[in-house]
């Protein structure tokens, strides 16, 4: 069996119970074990501050939670203010301005991402090319349809890819409360799908086209394909533990490759003639690429991928606040069925979340915790 084997074989044996050590009795993940002492001497050494006494499962929640925010309010800028802007181009400027920033607060540990490229090219090499087509395709998108119908396929795509490799390749078993959620989701998406398809102007013309066609195709494989980065990228950080940092600054390397050569006269184009646009995409690199990046991939490495999947489809809820300020919808089916689709993957991160901690309960012969359901 190889390594990469391996890891994926751990990884479906605690896919829904991965904590930090000492999670289990109530400690904190940086805490060591407690041993007996019946020493009266006071305990020393610097106190926990009101960050480090938050277990680290709440802030990667947390962490995740704002990721939703920022790519929420990016996906609807773009979808409003970069339609004059090529997709490779989009891509290739915002994350050649991300890759920059990355380099530069690893610019200390350049000799240990080299050898972690070294060390583990076949890996890098598969998060690559998922990362080339999940991010240019969902660019692509974006410039086709509304930004929370996008978000929505798109999210909607990972949580039921994530769920999905997690219980095939993972071993990762599930209960049946669980797979309903995620049937609910599926239906609501589903119903989504049409009524965009079919959606009629206030005055009855059809608001469908190819393009509106190919913009939900691209959205459905976009998010298939970042479940799978999702779930390998998970395997590498519990296999490795590569750190957040090394993660990304080998991963865009490919889409930069690829994007610089379909849409650099576009971007030779912009940096000479509309200086504006250049800064409004150095604001989008920021808002859009690096902080949620950071944010995503930090969790990543802290919650299992299954749950990490589910969480994130939240983005569409939140866009269809700055959605309804730059072009409101004429009815409330759409806004209706992005939130049952919602609301039906956080039941189904509730239901993971509450499986999880009676698996690890049953495995101590003792009871759940009152009140850690939701944990």
């Amino acid at each position: 069996m190889s390594a990469g084997e391996i890891g994926a074989q751990k990884l479906g044996s605690r896919e829904l119970g991965a904590e930090e050590p000492g999670a289990a009795d109530g400690r904190l993940a940086s805490e060591p074990a407690r041993t007996p002492s019946h020493s009266a001497t006071p305990r020393t050494g610097p106190r926990l501050t009101a960050v480090s006494r938050i277990p680290v499962s709440t802030l990667a929640m947390l962490a995740l939670l704002g990721y939703c925010v920022a790519t929420a309010v990016s996906a609807t800028w773009v979808t409003f203010s970069f339609g004059d802007v090529s997709s490779e181009a989009l891509t290739f400027t915002t994350f050649l301005i991300a890759q920059a920033v990355y380099l530069v607060f690893a610019r200390r540990r350049l000799r240990e991402v080299v050898r972690f490229v070294a060390a583990n090219p076949k890996d890098v090499a598969i998060l690559n090319v998922l990362t080339l087509a999940s991010w240019l395709f969902m660019f692509m998108a974006l410039q086709r349809i509304e930004a929370s119908v996008e978000s929505a396929v798109y999210q909607g795509a990972v949580a039921v890819g994530g769920v999905a490799l997690a219980s095939a390749a993972g071993g990762s078993r599930f209960r049946g409360a669980t797979w309903w959620g995620v049937t609910v989701a599926v239906t609501s998406l589903g119903l989504l799908v049409v009524v965009r398809l079919t959606a009629k102007s206030g005055s009855g013309t059809p608001l469908h086209s190819s393009a509106v066609s190919a913009g939900l195709v691209l959205a459905l494989v976009a998010g298939s394909l970042g479940s799978v980065y999702i779930y390998c990228s998970s395997v590498l950080h519990r296999r490795v533990n590569a750190p957040t940092s090394t993660i990304l600054c080998v991963r865009f390397g490919l889409l930069l490759v690829v994007t610089g050569a379909l849409g650099g006269g576009d971007v030779l184009r912009l940096l000479g003639s509309d200086p504006a646009t250049v800064l409004r995409l150095i604001g989008l690199a920021v808002t859009f690429v690096v902080l949620p990046t950071v944010l995503l991939q930090w969790a990543i490495a802290k919650l299992p991928s299954a749950r990490v999947s589910v969480v994130t489809p939240l983005v569409p809820v939140f866009a269809l606040g700055p959605e309804y300020v730059f072009h409101p919808w004429g009815d409330l089916a759409a806004p209706l069925l992005v939130g049952a689709a919602s609301a039906a993957l956080i039941y189904t991160n509730f239901t993971l979340s509450r499986g999880s901690l009676e698996s690890r309960a049953s495995d101590r012969h003792v009871p759940p915790k009152e009140g850690t359901a939701q944990r």
